[in-house]
């Protein structure tokens, strides 16, 4: 049905359903999530749930993309995670600063403070510190994070 090339998975020759699947083309439509899904037996799946099956029997619910590119599918970019793991190898940013989990403090006039803090699971904030640039906060927070999550913290 298919194979499996560098991240990507082929229709194999012989499998054609009609014109739109031809063989040796690539499994998949982009969709606005950036994720490819592709239909098998009248099935949406995600592509790289499939690439995971393909390689390991089964799809499992959760798979993280490790440098966070929803379409880079190779199989050592695909690992298992909890829905928790997953979100912290998210690359959300403070639009404010750029940063994540830095915010900008208001101080004294022309002068711009930054605040590294992380949100605790009881919805507390703690705070890593008050430093002069975004940069400066970015790096006690990323240090923090990785100190706490290992792996599953993106740079």
């Amino acid at each position: 049905m298919t194979y499996y090339k560098s991240g990507c998975l082929y229709w194999r020759e012989g499998f054609q359903i009609g014109d739109a699947r031809k063989a040796h083309t690539k499994l998949g439509t982009l969709l606005n999530t950036g994720y490819l899904s592709a239909y098998l037996k009248g099935t949406a799946y995600q592509v790289h749930r499939l690439i995971w099956c393909y390689f390991y029997g089964q799809i499992n619910s959760q798979l993280d993309h490790v440098n966070g590119v929803r379409t880079d599918n190779r199989i050592k970019n695909l690992r298992p995670a909890s829905q928790q793991q997953n979100s912290w190898n998210s690359k959300n940013k403070n639009p404010k600063t750029g940063f994540r989990g830095v915010y900008k403090l208001s101080g004294e006039k022309g002068k711009k403070k930054f605040w590294a803090m992380i949100l605790l699971k009881n919805k507390k904030r703690k705070s890593l510190g008050v430093f002069l640039t975004a940069k400066e906060a970015s790096l006690v927070y990323e240090k923090h994070l990785k100190s706490k999550r290992g792996e599953w913290v993106r740079n």
